[in-house]
């Protein structure tokens, strides 16, 4: 560009190298920002800087920083442990007895583990800076700041977190036996949580640019300071979390205890206090489950001629 006074706003950006040659350049502020993607910017005056009054001229075609790497996405949950299977009823044993407890239902199946959380992606690089090649005009009395600093990389992305591991199985039912029902089978064991995905790279610093000034002689040097230092690069993204265990499964219920009438019991325990014979236990009546072995309620009598217990049952 080949002019007599340049107008230039505060920012620039350039598709290609760009060269101005002209009496002057009037400046909307104090600083141009030039977006240069790489490109350099000559600028050569044989009249001068016009600037709104302030501190020192300056020129900026520093890279852009990259942007961050995206966060890995959670691991899938791990799948639930199948129930365990119900216990077996009681039963008649054919010769009018009947097998008084039912069977304990089966341990429940362990939960799956969950999957693993994936990575973050990489954060992308700092852009490189643009080259300056500047002319600093005869009889300048103001001061010039050149940057052509490196764009600074990103931080990559974090990791993903670990699914949850999948719940255990319930235990097995307990039966409904004609005495006392089977004890709920234990619950699996919850499956294990996933492991977190790794952490990405951080991007890479941009290439800092070259500063190619002139100065007339006379002009102070300490009145020009330049700044081309590369870009720091990214910091990497941190390691997911663990997903969390399973949860243990749920023991079953117990099976339901047989009922016994009461009615019945009444008239048996009349009977046989009349006849000398006491009851060691009170007949069950209800229809809790519990830990006794015994179908009837179990008696004792003392005999009247000789001193000793005799233990009978029902059976």
């Amino acid at each position: 560009m080949l002019a007599g006074t340049v107008h230039l706003p505060a920012r620039l950006e350039l598709a290609g190298d760009t060269t101005i040659v002209a009496s002057s350049v009037t400046l909307t502020g104090r600083t141009l920002s030039v977006q240069a993607h790489g490109h350099t910017l000559a600028v050569y005056l044989y009249g001068g800087v016009s600037a709104a009054v302030g501190g020192p001229v300056v020129v900026d075609l520093s890279g852009a920083g990259g942007v961050d790497g995206a966060d890995g996405a959670t691991g899938p949950n791990g799948v639930s442990g199948f129930d365990g299977p119900d216990g077996e009823d009681g039963s008649d044993d054919g010769r009018g007895r009947t097998v008084c407890d039912g069977t304990d239902g089966g341990l429940g199946g362990d939960g799956l583990p969950g999957g693993n959380g994936p990575s973050g992606t990489p954060g992308q690089a700092g852009q490189d800076a643009g080259s300056i090649v500047f002319d600093i005009p005869p009889a300048a009395t103001d001061s010039y700041t050149f940057r052509t600093a490196g764009g600074n990389g990103s931080r990559g992305g974090n990791g993903g977190t670990g699914g949850n591991g999948g719940d255990g199985g319930n235990g097995g039912n307990g039966t409904d036996p004609y005495c006392f029902g089977g004890n709920g089978g234990d619950g699996g064991t919850g499956g294990h949580g996933g492991d977190g995905g790794d952490g990405a790279d951080g991007g890479d610093g941009g290439n800092g640019g070259t500063i190619d000034v002139t100065y007339p002689t006379g002009y102070p040097r300490s009145m020009i300071s330049t700044d081309s230092s590369a870009g720091r690069a990214g910091s990497g993204g941190n390691p997911g979390g663990f997903g969390r265990g399973g949860n243990a499964g749920r023991g079953g219920p117990g099976g339901m205890a047989a009922t016994t009438s009461s009615t019945a019991a009444t008239v048996v325990s009349a009977i046989l206090a009349t006849t000398g014979w006491r009851r060691r236990f009170p007949v069950r009546s209800d229809a809790t489950a519990g830990p006794a072995r015994s179908c009837w309620p179990k008696w004792t009598v003392r005999h009247p001629y000789r001193n000793h217990r005799a233990a009978i049952s029902s059976k």
